[in-house]
């Protein structure tokens, strides 16, 4: 995959209008979470977000945990 042109919607962002998911009761009712995105997964963990997949191409450093307005666990 190749990555010609940064998107102009980001998909994790700090502050949200409303919210329709609580991730919180989520981990408090042990649901298995992923995020599934055009460029890798997360899993949901009781700490944060985990990167558990990168896809053939992208750079995870550059195309992924540098572009994110939080740390996730690798």
């Amino acid at each position: 995959m190749t990555i010609c042109k940064e998107g102009e919607i980001s998909k994790f962002v700090e502050n949200v209008s409303s919210v329709s998911f609580s991730a919180k009761r989520a981990i408090e009712n042990g649901q298995k979470v992923l995020y599934v995105t055009e460029r890798c997964v997360f899993r949901l963990t009781p700490k944060g977000l985990k990167l558990i997949e990168v896809y053939p191409g992208v750079d995870m450093k550059k195309d992924i945990i540098d572009r994110l307005p939080f740390e996730v666990e690798v």
